[in-house]
C-alpha cells in the first residue's frame, strides 16, 4: 500500500488495479494539490489486515460494501467517515438484490456516492437515509470523455506498442465472464439468503455456455466473414487471466485465431477510445461506449436469464445469432439510433465531472473530522477471528507477491498487486 504518512486525512481502497487504480489516483491528486489534504491508497485483495494498522485516517473510502467494510470499522469505529464508491451500480435483477443494504451501518451510518438518479432512488428504496446519498457523477466517465478527445493519439500509441495495424478495424470485446471460471466452491460461496443454490449455479452454467458459443463465434469468422480487415482485442474480467482465457479457446476451438489477440494491459477505457467498436456480454462498457458515440453491441447467444436482465438491454442491438454477428461486422455503423431512451442519462449525471465532485466531497467530510481516529486493535483482531478466512487470505497473498513468489498467487488477483513505488510516481 501507498501513505504519505501515518496520519492520513483519506484512505482510499481498490479491488482491481486495471478497472480502479487511474481514477484513484486522479481523486488523490485533486486531494493532495487541490485541497492540501495527505492519502493513503490500499488494496482491498491484499492490505485488508495492514492498512488499517498502518494508516490513522479521517476518511476511508471502499470500493463497494463487503466483508471488508466490519474489520475496517472495528478498528476504527465511529471515529471516522465511512464512503462507499459503490463502483458497480448497475442493477440487474439479482444485482438488486445483492447490492441491496441491509445493515444498520450501511443504511444510516456510510455514505454513498451515486452516478445517477437511477442508483440513487434505488438506495432510498433500500432504506438509506437520503442525506447520506451524494450524486457525484461517474468518476470513470471523466477520464474517458477526456481521452476520447485524442482517440488518433491513443490508437497510435496503442498500435506502436503492441504490434497492432491502425489500418484495420479493431472490434473491442470486454467480458463480464468471471463467473464462467468458478468452479463449485466459489459458486457456492455467492448463496446467501438472496441467491438459492439454484441460481447461483445457472448463473454459472449461462456466463460459461454463451462464452463458449461467443468463441466459436469468433473462429467462425476466419471462414464466413467476406471481409476480413479486422482484428479482435478481447479483455476478460479484471479477476480471469489471459492463460485462462487462452485454456477455453484452445479447449473449445481447439486454437486461438490469429486476428484474435488478448489483453490485460492498460485500462479497458484506453482500448475502448482506440478501438472502432465495442462487442460484450453484458458488461457496463457497452453504455461507456455509447457515451463517446461508439458502435456498441450486446452479445447474447441465449436469452438472457430473468436475473441478468438489466434495464439498459433493449437499448442496444442485441446478436443472438451467428448471423447477427456477422451482419454487424460486415454492415457496421453507428447503432444510437436504436437507443429509443436516454440510457446514459439514466445511469450517468453527465453534467457532472465525477472525479472532480467525489473529491470535493472526500475533502468536506475530512476537513469536518478534527482529529484523528484511536486504533481499536482488540476490537479490530476480534472481528478477524469471527471470519479469518478473507483477511488472512490478504495478508499471505501481499507476502506472497512481495517475496516475489507469485506461483502462490492466482494469475487473475495477481495483476492487482501495486507497489508504493508505483504509486508514489503515478501521483506526481
Amino acid at each position: 500500500m501507498y501513505r504519505d504518512k501515518f496520519d492520513v486525512d483519506v484512505l482510499l481502497f481498490l479491488e482491481h488495479k486495471d478497472r480502479e487504480l487511474e481514477v484513484i489516483i486522479e481523486i488523490a491528486k485533486i486531494l493532495k494539490y487541490d485541497y492540501g489534504l495527505s492519502v493513503a491508497i490500499a488494496s482491498a485483495l491484499y492490505d485488508r489486515i495492514n492498512a488499517p494498522l498502518l494508516v490513522s485516517p479521517k476518511v476511508v473510502v471502499f470500493h463497494s460494501y463487503g466483508a471488508l467494510v466490519p474489520i475496517v470499522h472495528a478498528m476504527y469505529g465511529d471515529q471516522v467517515t465511512y464512503v462507499n464508491l459503490n463502483w458497480e451500480q448497475m442493477l440487474s435483477t439479482i444485482n438488486k438484490r445483492l447490492k441491496k443494504p441491509r445493515s444498520q451501518f450501511s443504511k444510516s451510518v456510510l455514505k454513498h456516492c451515486a452516478w445517477g438518479q437511477n442508483f440513487k432512488a434505488f438506495l432510498k428504496e433500500s432504506g438509506v437515509k437520503e442525506e447520506n446519498i451524494y450524486v457525484t457523477g461517474k468518476p470513470s466517465i471523466t477520464l474517458l470523455r477526456r481521452r476520447a478527445l485524442t482517440y488518433l493519439e491513443t490508437r497510435d500509441a496503442l498500435a506502436e506498442r503492441f504490434g497492432l495495424d491502425k489500418k484495420l478495424r479493431w472490434l473491442f470485446f470486454p467480458m463480464t465472464c468471471l463467473h464462467a471460471f468458478f468452479d463449485d466452491y466459489h459458486v457456492r460461496s455467492f448463496i446467501n439468503d438472496e441467491i438459492d443454490e439454484k441460481t447461483a449455479f445457472a448463473r454459472r452454467e449461462y456466463v460459461s455456455s454463451t462464452l463458449n458459443i461467443i468463441i466459436k463465434w469468433i473462429v467462425f469468422l476466419e471462414k464466413e466473414i467476406k471481409n476480413k480487415n479486422i482484428i479482435i482485442i478481447m479483455r476478460p474480467h479484471p479477476a480471469v487471466s489471459i492463460s485462462q482465457y487462452e485454456e477455453r479457446f484452445k479447449k473449445v476451438a481447439g486454437y486461438i485465431p490469429s486476428y484474435v489477440y488478448m489483453y490485460k494491459d492498460l485500462t479497458a477505457h484506453e482500448w475502448l477510445i482506440a478501438s472502432d467498436a465495442c462487442y460484450t456480454n453484458y458488461s457496463s462498457l457497452a453504455l461507456d461506449a455509447y457515451s463517446i458515440g461508439k458502435p456498441a453491441y450486446l452479445l447474447e447467444p441465449k436469452p438472457f436469464p430473468d436475473f441478468l436482465k438489466y434495464e439498459w438491454f433493449n437499448a442496444f442491438s442485441r446478436l443472438m445469432t451467428f448471423e447477427d454477428f456477422c451482419f454487424s461486422i460486415e454492415e457496421q455503423r453507428n447503432n444510437s439510433d436504436k437507443c429509443k431512451i436516454n440510457v446514459v442519462d439514466d445511469q450517468y449525471n453527465l453534467n457532472l465531472e465525477g472525479i472532480d465532485e467525489t473529491a470535493k466531497l472526500l475533502a468536506k467530510f475530512a476537513k469536518e473530522r478534527l482529529q484523528f481516529p484511536k486504533h481499536f486493535i482488540f476490537d479490530f483482531f476480534s472481528a478477524i477471528a469471527k471470519s479469518p478466512r478473507q483477511p488472512l487470505g490478504s495478508l499471505l497473498r501481499s507476502l506472497a507477491m512481495r517475496l516475489h513468489m507469485t506461483k502462490f498467487v492466482k494469475s487473475g488477483i495477481a495483476l492487482d498487486y501495486f507497489n508504493p513505488k508505483e504509486i508514489k510516481s503515478r501521483l506526481k
